[in-house]
């Protein structure tokens, strides 16, 4: 068989490769059309130690043909993060693999196996970085951003596996589309993914956020990679009260992220919103859903409860990853780029394992959840959700114990929330509370109040990642000083009056309070609050349980309450409440 005539045109950034095979065993010409993703990066051994098979292979990157007919790498380039290496004169099979490693690695696969040395190919980082196969006028044909967490398997991310994509038909949808091995050995170079399947990207692309650069500047991200032919127009991208932008730039490699160059500037206190044409497609063909648009406008700097912690996730499920949900709770556009999460010692003032939330910027909106997590698909794969796009994946999370730990918000100079939580915090009664978190049940209430928090309701699956909690209590509306409602409460964690809420509204700030369950035979059963100095109005909770964490039985319960100023006046007060239980 000869080869000949393989030439490649580039128009703008559509690639577009023509190959002309003539093959004279069977007297056939074959011309076929390359184009982005006919080539794509099929399986990466990033971290070969320790081998997790009989044979232990070393790093590699595995290419893989789809096309039905031979292609020439001569002089495209293999490039790992910012270092690119040129392929030699080497046909890639139609249908088959290629298998890249350094010179020296090279000679210790099987024999059976197409494989080719770079001198110096760079190290793959295990924590991951870009990886993209160029053309030889320098156009992506494949391109992948991975981290360690694409394994999705704590175990195997550790080492001796590689990562395998599982459809090549969707080469652009990030970890998604990616799984540890499950060969024996630990990996399949120069053959048949272990984890291969049918996985068709069939979801439209959607606009994830809007980065507020300068008031003249933009970055639009995407949710997925996009068709990059699509996106030059500046007519697609319509933005209130501005029009159209004067110039854009489409971001390579990955093509997910368009940074809009404005004729006017943006103003303080306006909302814009930008809505994009449904032309725009995704990197395998489809089109953005009609009313595609987003929020943005000029943020506001971050205050003290502006934004708080409101579910935490600290023993997850097996395979199952930690996270943190914040709430918007102020008025305020705040840009998540200024605030950081660490570790904060309340005792010493010492803050500690700080991460920045983001370093390209992300708007949060008053009223809106956002989950920040190392991993957002498998937190979508094990909870429910309302709000497929409110995740935010963050590089490193404060490390969160199963036991007790701390978790805090922080500008550079000013502290935003902080949560110190306890397993112990969980309702006494659940068996077992692995993969359950801990929801806030106001986010108006003080974030250390311990009665301000309780386990997720099983009618939600135990978590809400994204939306409003299972265990939310609101203030109320009441003239009266002291309210309990519901009077009849269930405590079975089913999200269901599982508490019991004593509301308080006082005319000035100058109370303390002491908080008591007592039962019918007045017996003191659990000390709600003691000397807590309090605002003017807020809540506490009961859930049924007394001191020993057990619950109490069905009956009547009075709560007694006692507000005391520092003039020695005192206001007391008690109300009762119901302990049920369902039949």
């Amino acid at each position: 068989m000869n080869f000949f005539n393989f030439l490649i045109v580039c128009a703008g950034t559509q690639l577009t490769a023509m190959a002309e095979i003539t093959d004279k065993t069977k007297g056939l010409d074959t011309t076929g059309t390359l184009k982005m993703g006919d080539i794509v990066i099929n399986e990466i051994m990033a971290d070969p130690d320790p081998a997790a098979g009989s044979f232990a292979y070393p790093e590699y990157i595995e290419l893989y043909n789809k096309k039905q007919f031979p292609i020439s790498l001569k002089n495209w380039k293999i490039c790992v993060g910012t270092t690119c290496k040129t392929l030699p004169n080497i046909y890639i099979p139609a249908d088959s693999f290629l298998v890249i490693t350094s010179s020296t690695a090279a000679p210790t696969f099987p024999e059976k196996v197409n494989v080719i040395g770079i001198t110096s190919l760079p190290a793959l980082t295990n924590t991951g970085q870009i990886l993209q196969l160029l053309n030889d006028v320098g156009n992506s044909i494949s391109v992948i951003s991975y981290t360690d967490a694409w394994y999705q398997d704590p175990l195997k991310k550790e080492g001796g596996y590689s990562l395998e994509q599982v459809d090549a038909a969707n080469p652009c949808a990030g970890m998604d589309n990616w799984r540890a091995s499950v060969d024996k050995n630990g990996g399949t170079p120069g053959k048949k993914n272990s984890v291969a399947a049918i996985h068709a990207d069939k979801n439209p692309p959607e606009i994830q956020h809007i980065n507020v650069i300068s008031t003249t500047q933009l970055e639009l991200v995407f949710t997925e990679s996009m068709d990059s032919t699509t996106l030059f127009n500046p007519s697609s991208y319509q933005i209130s009260n501005i029009g159209t932008p004067i110039n854009l730039k489409p971001l390579k490699p990955t093509y997910n992220r368009v940074q809009l160059i404005l004729g006017t500037s943006l103003q303080e206190e306006t909302v814009y919103t930008i809505s994009v044409d449904r032309q725009l497609r995704d990197c395998v063909g489809n089109t953005l859903e009609v009313n595609n648009n987003a929020r943005f406008a000029i943020p506001s700097e971050a205050k003290p409860m502006d934004i708080v912690i409101n579910e935490v996730l600290f023993d997850p499920n097996q395979n199952g990853v930690d996270f943190v949900e914040i709430f918007n709770r102020s008025n305020k556009i705040i840009d998540l780029k200024t605030i950081l999460m660490c570790h904060y010692d309340s005792i010493h003032k010492i803050i500690s394992a700080v991460e920045r939330i983001t370093n390209e910027g992300y708007l949060l909106f008053p009223g809106e959840y956002l989950v920040l997590t190392e991993n957002a698909n498998v937190v979508k794969q094990q909870y429910e959700t309302t709000d497929h796009k409110a995740f935010l994946e963050v590089e490193n999370l404060p490390t969160l114990n199963a036991d007790k730990g701390d978790v805090a918000l922080k500008t550079v100079n000013e502290l935003i929330d902080f949560f110190a939580y306890d397993a112990d915090m969980h309702f006494s009664l659940l068996h077992e509370t692995k993969g359950i978190s801990l929801e806030r049940v106001s986010p108006k209430q003080p974030t250390n109040n311990q009665t301000n928090w309780h386990s997720a309701a099983s009618s939600v699956g135990f978590a809400t990642p994204g939306f409003k909690n299972s265990q939310f209590v609101d203030a109320i509306e009441t003239a009266e000083i002291v309210t309990v409602l519901p009077e009849i409460f269930t405590p079975d964690n089913d999200g269901i009056n599982d508490l019991v809420s004593l509301y308080y509204h006082l005319e000035k700030p100058e109370w303390s309070a002491s908080v008591f369950i007592c039962d019918q035979k007045g017996r003191l059963v659990k000390t709600l609050a003691n000397n807590d100095l309090i605002g003017t109005e807020g809540f506490y909770t009961w859930d049924g349980t007394n001191t020993e964490r057990a619950k109490e039985p069905i009956g009547i319960y009075v709560i007694y309450v006692q507000f005391f100023n520092l003039s020695g006046k005192i206001k007391a007060y008690k109300k009762v409440c119901v302990l049920s239980g369902k039949n």
